[in-house]
């Protein structure tokens, strides 16, 4: 009979820490892994053996720090009065890049005249001078470009006349596209030689790279975004008949445009800033809402904005959502009922060219207390970046290829608030993996000293892989696993005692075989504050568990 200890205890073993696993996770409704360090596995593997013993497996002292970890998107706040609050935040997010939505489009230009010149005889020259412009276009309609830094570019060249001089040049200067590191004009110079006037044409197309330059606009005496241009032609005489009047012929494009920089007045610009925000305490939810006490919720949104140029944001949708609660959408009014949620950003100035300004804002007067009684799973927003929103032509801007907007945004939830019928559920797998039967029974002990202000009730189903449900765990569905400590009354609202509570879980022979298929355990649990009232979570809160089982042994004699 000696023999059969060993696997006795490791049958046990086995079908207690199934159970303890549920208890665990009733209790602390999330994850706790505090538990695990507090097992004592000797107790078990050195119990001496008796057809039914009692073992001690936790005695521990739990605190908010192992309900909850700081995550990537929660942080738990101590508060100066020791209080606490959940802050959750986001990721920042980023608008597009300046070079992403602003385009300098593709130049072109074509320019022609036709010029009597007068015979010149041989060792004369003369000098001939064309002056062209054409508008520069822009991305959109009203911009004022005063100047653009450029990273990449090329500028196409053609000069065709049909000049029939046997010695002939042209310099072609561009004033308004400017070396960015020496001031030097950008020009090319041609030779249109064309003795005895052999050929009916002379023609020359260049190709210049223009990543180094800048293209200046809106100079003192110029037409609104134009670039000029200047054609100077050295003419020698010679025994060649004229046959004035002669055509000279400009053309070309400005192609593969990346800028820098660009100043100016650039007009209207939209850009997106949408996410969500989730808020996994909520996840779990099955009905129920929350009423918040004064003050709680509190939510910063920093905004940094790298475009030199007025910015308001207009938020497109800006609700709490919950799937369980109904209204189930509440929209947020940042800035009361009937205002709209619009605002301005800072920007900077002349002299924060590449800089980038933040904008703090704390919507302390919006609707969000009274959203967040919803339970929400998640903040959503869209919002809506408007550059020069007046449409002041006049203003003046610059943005950088790298400019941009963007958002970060903090959810702070003081825990202050009262719980009526909260419900949260979840689904976990279970495998029991056991047909033993030399477990008779299982009484699972409960012994808890509660200084939460928090009423628990919880029941768990076990249920096949198609859903359907076999058992329940607890038969005595109107006892709560926790009792609520009593609290006091403003402006603390603090816990004045701990609750002791010890409940019982039996788990018989026949409730072991008839769980044993189950793929499934679904938790169930009702949250409510004590009394129903408001209360204050604060860090000292504790919770302390002592659990203990009895096992009933089948015994077979040989």
């Amino acid at each position: 009979m000696k023999e059969k200890l060993p696997l006795l205890c490791a049958l046990y073993w086995r079908q207690a820490f199934s159970f303890l696993a549920i208890l665990l996770i009733i209790l602390s409704i999330i994850s706790c892994n505090k538990f695990k360090d507090d097992f004592d596995f000797s107790k078990v593997a050195t119990a001496e053996w008796n057809p039914e013993f009692a073992i001690p497996l936790i005695n521990s002292t739990l605190t908010i720090s192992d309900f909850f970890e700081d995550s990537s998107n929660l942080f738990i706040q101590v508060n100066p009065d020791n209080s606490l609050s959940f802050v959750y935040g986001m990721d920042e997010i980023f608008s597009q890049k300046a070079e992403d939505i602003i385009n300098v489009p593709e130049q072109n230009f074509s320019f022609q005249s036709q010029v009597d010149i007068p015979l010149l005889l041989p060792g004369v020259f003369d000098t001939l001078t064309l002056d062209y412009s054409f508008p520069f276009i822009t991305d959109t309609t009203g911009q004022r470009l005063d100047s653009i830094f450029l990273k990449n570019g090329d500028m196409r060249l053609n000069f065709k006349t049909n000049l029939n001089r046997d010695e002939a040049s042209v310099e072609i200067i561009i004033p308004d596209i400017v070396h960015a590191q020496t001031g030097e004009f950008l020009q090319m110079n041609i030779i249109l030689n064309n003795p005895g006037g052999q050929s009916e044409w002379v023609e020359h197309e260049e190709n210049i790279p223009i990543s180094d330059y800048k293209i200046l606009l809106n100079q003192e005496g110029t037409a609104l975004n134009e670039i000029n241009f200047l054609a100077e032609v050295v003419m020698h005489g010679d025994d060649n008949p004229d046959l004035s009047p002669y055509e000279f012929i400009l053309s070309g494009d400005i192609r593969d445009i990346e800028f820098e920089k660009i100043f100016g007045y650039l007009g209207h610009y939209e850009l997106n800033l949408n996410d969500s925000l989730e808020f996994s305490i909520f996840e779990k939810t099955l009905t129920g809402g929350i009423e918040l006490g004064t003050g709680t919720i509190d939510v910063w949104v920093d905004i940094k904005n790298s475009y030199g140029a007025p910015v308001t944001v207009a938020a497109d949708e800006f609700y709490a959502y919950s799937k369980v609660n109904p209204p189930y959408l509440v929209d947020i009014n940042l800035f009361g009922q009937g205002v709209p949620n619009i605002f301005s950003i800072n920007a900077p100035n002349i002299q924060q060219v590449g800089q980038t300004i933040e904008t703090n804002l704390d919507f302390s007067n919006s609707n969000l207390a009274q959203a967040f009684n919803l339970a929400p799973e998640m903040l959503y927003f869209d919002f809506m970046a408007l550059t020069n929103p007046e449409g002041d032509t006049l203003a003046s801007n610059f943005i950088l290829d790298t400019s941009r907007i963007s958002l970060g945004m903090d959810v702070e939830m003081k825990l202050f608030t009262s719980i009526t019928d909260f419900i949260v559920e979840d689904t976990i797998d279970f495998d029991l993996n056991t047909s033993a039967n030399e477990v008779g029974s299982l009484l699972i002990r409960l012994n808890t000293v509660n200084r939460f202000p928090l009423n628990v009730d919880v029941q768990i189903y076990f249920a096949d892989d198609g859903y359907n449900i076999i058992d329940s765990l607890i038969t005595n569905t109107d006892e709560r696993i926790l009792v609520g400590a009593p609290v006091s009354g403003p402006p603390e609202y603090k816990v004045t005692e701990g609750a002791a509570k010890m409940t019982d879980f039996e788990i018989s022979r026949q409730k072991l075989d008839r769980i044993v298929n189950a793929e499934y355990m679904m938790l169930k649990a009702g949250l409510s504050t004590t009394d129903n009232s408001l209360i204050k979570i604060y860090n000292d809160y504790s919770l302390e568990i002592k659990v203990g089982t009895i096992v009933g042994v089948n015994i077979e004699s040989e």
